[in-house]
């Protein structure tokens, strides 16, 4: 099979930035959503992914248009993100409508629900038409997946995937507490002479805090093809306990106590080149 991206223009495109293992073959989509002929289905914000139980299937946002009938046929989504934390729930349907009525239907409600649609294109086989397909992107974590496969000139069968990350909370041995004793920074490659010793009490807390935020790693498994193993070692002493961090730069990857993985988008990163005395071009 191979795809192939059919552009529309106007209509806008969110990426979701710096995680590579999660990026999704993104073109703009288009041309303005004209009215559908069809009623305007009232719709509750849906709950956001960090407020879902892991174990919950995430609801479809949207129902289905008049005179679609579930179909015993299952459609396999065209693209999944790749998260240990995914979560999905699909549906497949039969309608009396043609591939793009059918996004017509969909995309102006799951609009006003704050998603947007960041990919488009078809999916070709050797045999039978090509199937269309759509994927609509809110925040870092939501997704809703539209894979159409024509069946006649105005009947279609289709299915709808919601794809959600539920990420896990810290473990709580990956806390630093608030009593730390010591704290240094190794940077990498080579460490560049002797660990750097944090003296400033100022400076513990802010990358104790920095430290704190980070977010799981949603990503999976996932490589750096740029990764020259610039990166940093942060050793905290607290309660008599030791907490390191070793964050791997290109991917933006933090290894925390305990081997949690967790993920950097840059502020601790910023803060340990200023805490080590580097300036950011030296060592980005």
């Amino acid at each position: 099979m191979h795809r192939r991206a059919a552009g529309f223009a106007a209509v806008a495109l969110i990426l979701l930035c710096a995680a590579a293992a999660l990026v999704l073959h993104s073109v703009s989509l288009g041309g303005p959503l004209r009215t559908d002929p069809y009623s305007i289905v009232a719709l509750s914000p849906k709950p956001k992914a960090a407020d879902v139980a892991p174990n919950q299937p995430p609801a479809i946002p949207v129902p289905p248009p008049p005179g679609a009938t579930p179909s015993k046929h299952e459609i396999t989504p065209f693209q999944r993100v790749g998260s240990p934390y995914l979560h999905t729930s699909d549906a497949n349907y039969e309608v009396p409508m043609p591939p793009q009525e059918v996004y017509l239907y969909y995309a102006p409600r799951l609009q006003r629900l704050g998603y947007v649609a960041n990919t488009q294109g078809e999916s070709c086989g050797p045999k039978g038409p090509c199937m269309s397909d759509w994927a609509f992107q809110r925040g870092n974590y939501d997704w809703v997946v539209l894979t159409v496969d024509p069946l006649q000139t105005n009947h279609s069968r289709y299915s709808i995937e919601m794809q959600q990350i539920v990420p896990p909370p810290r473990p709580r041995e990956s806390i630093v507490p608030a009593d730390v004793q010591s704290l240094t920074i190794e940077m990498l490659p080579g460490g560049q002479g002797r660990p750097i010793a944090v003296t400033s009490p100022s400076e513990i807390a802010a990358l104790r805090r920095l430290a704190n935020r980070l977010p799981m790693d949603t990503r999976g498994v996932h490589g750096c093809a740029a990764d020259t193993g610039v990166g940093a070692i942060l050793r905290f002493l607290a309660g008599g306990k030791s907490y390191i961090f070793t964050e791997d730069r290109a991917c933006a990857s933090v290894k925390g106590p305990g081997g949690v993985a967790l993920e950097d988008t840059g502020d601790l990163w910023n803060a340990l080149l200023k805490a080590a005395h580097l300036l950011s071009g030296s060592a980005a």
